[in-house]
């Protein structure tokens, strides 16, 4: 009792590492879309859509994931465009997505393991992207231009 006690202790006391991806220019083909989920979506003038993509690639199905998860962030205007898109990871297939709170995202998708111990196992992240949604939001863009917005989301 006291090793599972101890055990458990250790476990809970252990730090969730987090990673940081930072936004880039991305190219989604829209015939490879196998799923869409919008995350949050505000109209008006500082109107924001946030939507995980999952986009289906090429690739061996049996050993390998066949699909890339995208975080887009863009706020669209009459005479500006501002956007960010982060690119979460592969996986054989997301499974869910939803809003925690405002700029927090939980996603859930199905990996194949690199060892092949285990093919597609569940996988669920959270994504802060509460910073980077302001800097969309907050971003001084040209007019009649669309600006790629560099920022960062944390994910665990």
């Amino acid at each position: 009792m006291k090793k599972f006690l101890l055990t458990a202790a250790l476990l809970a006391a252990t730090p969730v590492f987090a990673a940081t991806i930072q936004s880039k220019s991305i190219t989604v083909n829209p015939a490879r879309i196998t799923d869409r989920v919008v995350l949050a979506s505000t109209n008006g003038n500082n109107g924001i859509l946030v939507q995980i993509i999952a986009e289906q690639l090429n690739g061996a199905t049996d050993v390998s994931n066949t699909h890339r998860i995208i975080l887009a962030i863009s706020q669209i205007g009459e005479m500006t465009e501002k956007e960010a898109s982060f690119e979460i990871g592969k996986s054989m297939g997301l499974i869910s997505a939803q809003r925690l709170s405002g700029g927090v995202y939980q996603i859930k998708y199905q990996d194949a393991d690199v060892g092949n111990t285990r093919l597609n196992m569940e996988v669920i992240k959270t994504i802060d992207a509460r910073d980077a949604v302001i800097l969309v939001r907050d971003a001084f863009c040209a007019e009649f231009t669309v600006c790629k917005i560099r920022a960062s989301v944390s994910v665990q």
